[in-house]
Order: structure tokens, then C-alpha cells, then sequence
């Protein structure tokens, strides 16, 4: 039986709706409906999926060991960074969460070959951007970017939307931001030493060209540097602790 099968099967034996066990353990309804139905790309990655089938696990008094074995080999480790660059580019992959970023195939080609020449060694300026809010670190001191609270996360610490706050530390990179609604708030290169905020009510959809060189904030949450240099991550952010299931 998978992993989604389990769920519902506990879920349904406890008595309990998806709305309930949703609210249990802070996810939207559709999160928990696609994790029932194996699929868990919505969760925005493979560790946050993981996360979140071992809280539902718990709140629904499963064996959490024994689900999260059966996780492990259900779900195949993530691809290279340059398998999931080529399959932002298939158009077959438009049941993934971040499909709307990638509406367009050509503002995705751009995107990776400006993103290559500015790396290479050209100097590239991101168009204006009225919902994103653009501040410049010191880039002879990046701890400061990690160290200082920054305007931006005390604003997250008092709204209920869910604010990502973005900011190139060691080099630039590539990201690409849709909200809820599918409507791309960002695409292009922010620069080493920038920071760009966004926010939307319900959740956002973030991709990343060099992981390595950016750090992340989510509704005021320090995430740090999300993975490594020269990776492409995306992920789908919804409103709460980003660490929590």
C-alpha cells in the first residue's frame, strides 16, 4: 500500500475529514489531498513533503517509523540540478506546482541565458518591479545580511500573507516568483548584494538558479541558504511556520 493510500486509510478509520486533519497539522486542504493521492510535489520539495507526511503520521497516531520507510522508498531522490532545469523546459510537466512559472518556455530560456552571461561575467539590470520591494546590502560584510533583522521580516511577523524575502549574498542568481493566482510577480537575475521582497495572501511559488548564492525568509523565518551553488530548487510557500508540517 503507498504512502497517500495509508493516510486516507487512517484518516477514514479515525473518523476525521480532510479539513480536519488539514487544520491539525497546518496545511491547506489541496496539500493533503495530493499527498493522499501520492502526489507531493505541491509540498514544494522533497523535504518538506517529508516533513509533513511525518506530522500527518502523528496527529493520525500511525507508526511514523514505519511511514516514513515506506517514504523513502516510494519517493526517488531528487534529480541533478540540470535534469530539473531541462524539465522546467517540457511542457509535459505542467501538472508540477511551479507550472505556471513556467508558462512560457521563452521566458524561461531567457531567463537561463541571462542568468549564464551575467555569472560569465556581464553586468545585467533587472527591470523595475512594483510589487517587489528592492534593498542593497553591504557586499563587503555578507553576514550582515544574515545577521541584521531586516524591514521586511518584521512586516511578515505582523501579517497573515506569506512574504518570501529573497536576497543575493555570495553571488547573484536567477529567480522566478508566481503567486497564488498564477500571475509571475518576478523573473530575472537579482544581483549580488540585492534583496527583493514578495507577498500574496494565499502562497507563492519560488524558483532558484544558484541556491547556494542566495539566503531565504519566509513570513519572517530564517531559512538560510536553501542548497547549494549553481542548484535549481522551487518550492511553494504557504501561510505559517515554513519548518512545520
Amino acid at each position: 500500500m503507498t504512502v497517500g493510500a495509508q493516510i486516507t486509510q487512517a484518516r477514514i478509520a479515525a473518523g476525521l475529514s480532510v479539513a480536519e486533519v488539514a487544520a491539525k497539522v497546518r496545511l491547506r486542504n489541496s496539500v493533503l489531498v495530493a499527498i493522499e493521492s501520492d502526489n507531493f510535489d505541491p509540498c514544494g520539495g522533497e523535504v518538506y513533503a517529508r516533513g509533513h507526511v511525518r506530522s500527518i503520521a502523528t496527529a493520525l497516531d500511525m507508526d511514523v517509523n514505519e511511514l516514513m520507510v515506506a517514504f523513502g522508498l516510494q519517493v526517488k531522490p531528487a534529480p541533478s540540478a540540470l535534469n530539473q532545469m531541462a524539465s522546467m523546459l517540457q511542457p509535459v510537466k505542467r501538472t508540477l506546482p511551479w507550472a505556471p512559472i513556467m508558462a512560457s518556455a521563452a521566458v524561461v530560456i531567457a531567463g537561463v541565458i541571462g542568468f549564464s552571461l551575467f555569472v560569465g561575467g556581464k553586468d545585467l539590470v533587472d527591470p523595475p518591479l512594483a510589487s517587489a520591494v528592492t534593498t542593497n546590502t553591504p557586499q563587503n560584510d555578507p553576514s550582515m545580511a544574515s545577521n541584521t533583522p531586516s524591514a521586511s521580516e518584521a512586516t511578515a511577523l505582523l501579517t497573515d500573507d506569506v512574504t518570501v524575502v529573497i536576497s543575493a549574498v555570495s553571488e547573484s542568481s536567477w529567480i522566478a516568483i508566481t503567486s497564488d493566482s498564477g500571475a509571475q510577480l518576478f523573473a530575472g537575475i537579482l544581483q549580488k548584494g540585492a534583496t527583493k521582497e514578495f507577498h500574496d495572501p494565499q502562497h507563492l511559488r519560488v524558483v532558484i538558479g544558484n541556491a547556494g548564492a542566495v539566503t531565504l525568509s519566509v513570513n519572517g523565518k530564517k531559512l538560510g541558504t536553501p542548497g547549494g551553488s549553481r542548484e535549481v530548487l522551487h518550492f511553494d510557500f504557504g501561510t505559517g511556520d515554513p519548518t512545520q508540517g
